[in-house]
């Protein structure tokens, strides 16, 4: 609501908004006649489209309720491809079930290929879980962070001599 102050003009507008909406709503109300409710509700309705057309109503609702959509999904890019991850196998998992159902596919191996689906499944849950909450760039610093602890204790390779 940066841009919007209070001036005469808006405040006339929104006292012919306000009249506007209440003898919109009276007249549908009280007037009984169809043809009469109906020509009322339209001189009131093109009054309200026109004084919150003047007013900016739509926007200043917007900019007060906007959560930008867009922003979040960069923020959470890399949660996002693990979750298509799982759409896709779910749809890979509800085809193959489809096919074996109608007899296009063989159904043992079907069943096989639908087994090791389940377990990516399984699989891309976890990495689900694993970066729930955490924006693209607290996940790099994770890594990092695991990354240099690997590269501070090396794991000794065990001796493989047989005795």
């Amino acid at each position: 609501m940066a841009g919007f102050r209070w001036t005469i003009q808006t405040i006339v507008l929104a006292i012919v908004l306000t009249v506007a909406v209440l003898g919109l709503g009276l007249a549908l109300y009280f007037v009984q006649d169809p043809t009469s409710r109906v020509g009322a509700g339209l001189l009131f309705l093109a009054a309200i489209i026109w004084a919150a057309g003047r007013l900016r109503v739509v926007e200043i609702v917007l900019e007060t309720v906007r959560i930008d959509p867009v922003e979040e999904r960069r923020k959470h890019r890399n949660l996002r491809a693990t979750v298509d991850l799982l759409i896709e196998d779910v749809r890979r998992l509800n085809g193959l079930a489809i096919d074996a159902k109608r007899g296009f596919r063989d159904r043992a191996a079907a069943m096989k290929e639908m087994e090791s689906i389940e377990v990516h499944m399984v699989d891309v849950i976890k990495h689900i879980r694993a970066k729930a909450g955490l924006t693209d760039q607290e996940l790099a610093e994770r890594r990092m962070t695991e990354q240099k602890a690997l590269e501070e204790s090396p794991v000794k390779p065990e001796d493989s001599t047989p005795a």
